[in-house]
């Protein structure tokens, strides 16, 4: 699932998880299912809001690994750990249109089968399950985001629960 990008800002497309090799490879855990898409096509990613030029990227093991200018070594690509991979948001390619972006859910209404509004999609979290985390009057809750319990219509700018979900009521 996903689909073209919106005009929003940065996207976060990852996260480095480690180093890779003695070139400065940087092991990234993707934030998507489209890592083939962008990983051989990115020209620039940032790093704490700062641009990084991309001089390569491979997939050793389906494992995305980034080549960024300016860490040439291992100990360069240990000190980025941690740091989140952003890109502009016209630099990912464009889907089909039944196929969405994970980052174009957030901010979507979300309403129960009979059409009701229960609250708005706030993240997705990468799990062994991906999660819809959403956000309502009822509470929070985590969907499990697979067609068997959401439909969304990204035209629509709307998420329908196909099933009714646990709510974790708001801490007052």
């Amino acid at each position: 699932m996903g689909r073209a990008t919106s005009d929003r800002g940065p996207v976060k497309i990852g996260r480095i998880v480690g180093a890779h090799g003695l070139d400065g490879g940087l092991k990234v855990l993707p934030a998507s299912d489209h890592v083939e898409q962008w990983a051989a096509r990115l020209r620039e990613v940032w790093l704490d809001g700062e641009p990084r030029a991309v001089r390569g990227s491979r997939q050793p093991r389906g494992q995305p690994v980034l080549l960024l200018a300016g860490v040439t070594d291992r100990l360069g690509a240990e000190r980025l750990v941690g740091k989140d991979v952003f890109v502009a948001a016209e630099e990912l390619p464009a889907l089909p249109p039944d196929e969405y972006y994970w980052h174009d859910l957030v901010g979507m209404d979300v309403f129960d089968a009979q059409g009701l509004r229960v609250g708005v999609a706030t993240a997705v979290v990468r799990a062994a399950a991906d999660l819809l985390e959403v956000e309502g009057p009822s509470g929070r809750a985590l969907v499990p985001l697979a067609r068997a319990w959401v439909d969304v219509n990204p035209a629509a700018s709307r998420i329908t629960l196909r099933q009714v979900p646990e709510w974790v009521p708001h801490a007052d």
